[in-house]
């Protein structure tokens, strides 16, 4: 119903064919793309543990993972 076209076009994967997509008032085309989707991020409606640490879940996109952020994001 729509879903996935909705985020490839939040991600910028496609562009609208009518209208603009706008963050903040800025029109999302003048985001940098890579930036732009490294600050976007996805909550599942069912929830997934990998076989670690509760830390080490929280921290699983940080390639420098501290306890400060760990616990910060907690």
């Amino acid at each position: 119903s729509g879903k996935t076209t909705l985020i490839k076009l939040l991600l910028g994967y496609y562009s609208p064919l009518e209208g603009s997509i706008k963050v903040s008032g800025r029109d999302l085309e003048e985001y940098n793309l890579s930036w732009w989707r490294s600050h976007c991020g996805a909550v599942m409606q069912e929830g997934y543990l990998f076989s670690d640490t509760i830390a080490r879940n929280i921290a699983i996109s940080d390639d420098t993972p501290d306890v400060d952020r760990i616990r910060a994001a907690a």
